[in-house]
């Protein structure tokens, strides 16, 4: 099963190490360095209480098209297959960021918020993001091939659009369920 997908597994496993380095990277911070990242945190998190539904799920919303874009254009470039690795990794950083640092400012609040209200929606883009790298490795590589070897490698543009388009329902759903949870959880729980 694993050698049949081993791009997703290669690409999640980006995404879970870069979730350690956030982490890792947050706590040996100093801490003018944690109190920057903290605040710059705690205004989105300050929006989410605050802020209706559309105010977060249009920053939900904003956060995933442009992951999706970013892998969309590199799966159209020659060289985009050895910068696409770059996208989940990113992803995870920031995840990893923001658990540790609701876990230092709201301690077991931030931690069930994390978990509640951050990790759903971001498991649905995580997925989405996942994917959308993989296929845009694969297109990638194929122009990459045919840029450089003059040989004819199979590659549909129609294909990949439509394989975007689909991601992209994903990503407004990933949207949908963060901006619920953080209404039913963030006045609960932070």
């Amino acid at each position: 099963m694993i050698q049949k997908n081993r791009g997703i597994a290669l690409l999640t496993a980006l995404l879970i190490l870069g979730e350690i380095l956030g982490i890792v990277l947050l706590r040996i911070a100093d801490s003018q360095t944690r109190i920057t990242i903290t605040t710059i945190l705690e205004n989105s998190f300050i929006r989410q209480i605050d802020g209706d539904v559309g105010t977060v799920f249009y920053s939900s919303m904003f956060t995933a098209v442009l992951l999706l874009l970013l892998c969309f254009l590199l799966g159209l470039s020659l060289w985009g297959m050895f910068l696409i690795p770059i996208i989940p990794l990113f992803q995870g950083i920031c995840l990893g960021i923001s658990a540790l640092s609701l876990f230092y400012e709201k301690g077991l609040h931030g931690l069930a918020f994390f978990l509640l209200s951050i990790l759903p929606g971001a498991f649905f883009l995580a997925a989405a993001v996942v994917v959308a790298a993989r296929e845009s490795l694969k297109a990638s590589h194929s122009l990459f091939l045919r840029g450089f070897q003059k040989e004819s490698v199979a590659f549909s543009v129609r294909t990949y659009f439509i394989r975007f388009g689909l991601l992209s329902f994903l990503a407004i759903f990933s949207a949908v369920l963060d901006s619920l949870t953080s209404l039913w959880f963030a006045p609960l729980l932070l």
